[in-house]
């Protein structure tokens, strides 16, 4: 029976495998844009994982365990009252800045939910949607991926805009859009 706990500290290593998954390898190229130069990237990225602010942390995390292992996780919070700037941003994180930007205010934003392959097709990536939480939601995902898109349009979310995805010299993308989805 799977489970659905709070993330700890100890949880970051997995949080940052899942998001980069989840981004599509995106979140590994904005670390890689951001690490200090001489520090190892996965140490900084799990650095981040671990911070106590800031959207990407494990304050924000649950972590979905079956049978004790990590299976998945989902990633939310409230969008901010005040749009984010996003002029001083990498390339490749402008357009869901901007698409994030254009999500209802105070809508909870679910910046990933993620499923390691081991667990795949047993309904967790719904049982993660199902718990994120109430209210008005917004998420955004690559225009390419038809499972998500499939679960997220089941569970009653439409298309609210679209960007050109952007890549650099860390990440090229597969896909040409990223999509917001809100309900």
């Amino acid at each position: 029976m799977p489970d659905l706990r709070p993330a700890t500290k100890d949880d970051a290593a997995t949080i940052v495998a899942l998001m980069d998954m989840a981004s599509h390898g995106m979140a590994r190229a904005l670390w890689a844009a951001l690490v200090p130069a001489g520090q190892d990237l996965h140490a900084f990225a799990i650095a981040r994982a671990q911070r106590e602010a800031g959207g990407f942390s494990y304050r924000n995390t649950r972590i979905l365990t079956e049978a004790g292992d990590p299976a998945g996780m989902v990633m939310c919070w409230p969008l901010p009252p005040d749009p984010l700037p996003a002029a001083d941003l990498p390339a490749t994180a402008r357009p869901l800045v901007d698409l994030e930007n254009l999500a209802p205010r105070g809508a909870l934003y679910i910046n990933a939910i993620a499923v390691f392959p081991a667990f795949r097709r047993r309904g967790f990536a719904r049982l993660l949607l199902a718990q994120a939480g109430q209210g008005p939601q917004a998420l955004i995902t690559g225009s390419d991926n038809a499972p998500a898109l499939s679960l997220y349009r089941s569970a009653g979310f439409t298309e609210q805009a679209r960007r050109p995805a952007q890549g650099d010299i860390h990440w090229q993308p597969a896909f040409f859009h990223w999509l917001l989805l809100a309900r």
